[in-house]
């Protein structure tokens, strides 16, 4: 898929989210439940997407960055996973789900490693810089919202909603990003 391509998938499952965490709280049917797995599943794959271009532009470079987004694929993986899971078996559901369920933050947690990375890495400009210094900063922010706001008004304002802002400007990075002519190959 061309950059514009997975950007556009980025941008499109961006608010994903958003969207589902207010549905969530406005009909308590669908909280924890299934519902939570699909838009999970819609914003984990909308995020990979966007990293699958960060990591063809090497926005952390060639060495460590290299290898801490392939950890970051395997994370979001293991969280997509648990959202499968979430979809096909019962609230709380296997004794596993737990663990596998934690990649969540785990994969929040290495966002924050990749714009702090990407800082340093010269492939970018400073506001595409901003950006994904400012998608890292998302779980930092969630969790002193949360304790500041508790739960529900916190999870449903602000990270939310910073969360649909900043991954949509990263879908914007991947989508103005040119692509590399790569030569053939026979």
């Amino acid at each position: 898929m061309t950059n514009k391509q997975l950007g556009t998938i980025a941008l499109a499952g961006a608010p994903a989210m958003f969207i589902g965490v207010n549905i969530e709280n406005t009909f308590s049917q669908f909280q924890d439940s299934w519902f939570t797995g699909v838009w999970g599943i819609v914003y984990i794959t909308a995020w990979m997407c966007s990293l699958k271009v960060l990591q063809r532009m090497e926005v952390a470079g060639k060495g460590f960055g290299k290898w801490l987004i392939r950890v970051m694929f395997f994370t979001l993986t293991v969280a997509n996973i648990s959202n499968v899971v979430q979809i096909l078996t019962a609230k709380n559901d296997p004794w596993y789900f737990f663990y596998i369920d934690l990649f969540w933050p785990i994969s929040h947690l290495l966002m924050l490693v990749l714009g702090i990375t990407s800082l340093f890495n010269r492939q970018l400009d400073k506001q595409s810089k901003i950006i994904l210094f400012g998608a890292g900063l998302w779980l930092p922010l969630a969790l002193v919202s949360m304790a500041i706001f508790g739960k529900t008004t916190a999870v449903v304002f602000y990270p939310g909603l910073y969360n649909a802002v900043m991954w949509g400007l990263m879908a914007f990075i991947a989508i103005r990003w040119r692509e590399k002519l790569q030569p053939a190959v026979a």
